[in-house]
């Protein structure tokens, strides 16, 4: 079974400018949603994270049982292995 991050990746180098999430308001290429997964990754590692670290992850009710765990990675970690989400539910 393939990680999120792994889907994303294999993803964006075959469909790089196709959509991949589209709101009433914007749309987001395959490429845009990596980039940004990516700087979240980084970020993430600038904090600490280390892979196999757990991430608190929280999302709005409406999300439901939408909000799974969430597999989280660094690019060009010699492991290959990340961050592993931890959904929390958003009160507000």
């Amino acid at each position: 079974m393939y990680s999120l991050a792994t889907v994303l990746a294999l993803s964006t180098g075959a469909f790089a400018e196709r959509d991949a999430i589209v709101t009433v308001d914007s749309r987001l290429t395959y490429r845009q949603v990596n980039g940004d997964a990516d700087r979240f990754a980084n970020l993430l590692a600038s904090k600490g994270l280390r892979p196999g670290d757990e991430v608190a992850l929280r999302f709005p009710r409406e999300f439901g049982e939408h909000a799974k765990p969430v597999r989280l990675r660094r690019r060009r970690r010699p492991t290959g292995r990340g961050c592993r989400g931890v959904p929390r539910r958003w009160r507000g």
